[in-house]
């Protein structure tokens, strides 16, 4: 390839043997890619992630071919501990969010906006599905506000785009609502 040239390279195979992710069972895999030049590897890359099967269809959810009740909580996305507030270490989250689940919830939303990493990554190893919104109000947005927070959502897909607790993507607080020609 030149400098600055673009390709796109695909590659498959079947894999043997393969745990799905599902709720309260964050079964993850550590998937290695690796750019070789003559044969020799100059870059590599691992992305940590889970495989599962969701499906919504006929007012249902489905997880890994299962129906799912879908119960949970709308936590803060903050999701801030007394005295610490939100520096907490990963272990302090994996505990809050196992909290969730042995509460018997499997599903968290997040409040507002997209939730940082830690919690994100905590939710793929403790088995709990998210929510997870980019980043809203408490009304609708237009014009370039809306264009903002569509951005936004491009952007926190492409950020956690590996993560297989995430099930769902939230552009907004409230439904967009139709307007009469009249504009009211």
């Amino acid at each position: 390839m030149a400098p600055g040239e673009v390709k796109t390279v695909t590659a498959g195979a079947k894999v043997d043997g393969l745990n799905f992710w599902s709720w309260g069972y964050g079964y993850l895999y550590d998937v290695f890619t690796t750019l070789k030049v003559s044969g020799r590897p100059v870059d590599i890359v691992r992305t940590r992630t889970g495989f599962r099967q969701t499906e919504f269809r006929n007012g249902m959810v489905k997880l890994n071919d299962r129906v799912i009740q879908l119960k949970g909580y709308a936590q803060r996305t903050t999701n801030e501990w007394p005295a610490t507030g939100l520096s907490v270490p990963p272990w302090v989250s994996d505990f809050s969010n196992q909290l969730m689940v042995q509460g018997n919830a499997n599903l968290v939303r997040w409040m507002h906006v997209t939730p940082w990493k830690q919690d994100v990554e905590s939710c793929d190893r403790v088995g709990l599905m998210q929510s997870v919104p980019a980043g809203d109000s408490e009304k609708d947005a237009d014009g370039r506000r809306w264009e903002q927070r569509l951005e936004l959502m491009r952007d926190a897909i492409i950020y956690n785009r590996n993560n297989p607790s995430v099930i769902f993507w939230e552009s907004g607080n409230k439904g967009r609502q139709r307007r009469s020609h009249d504009g009211k």
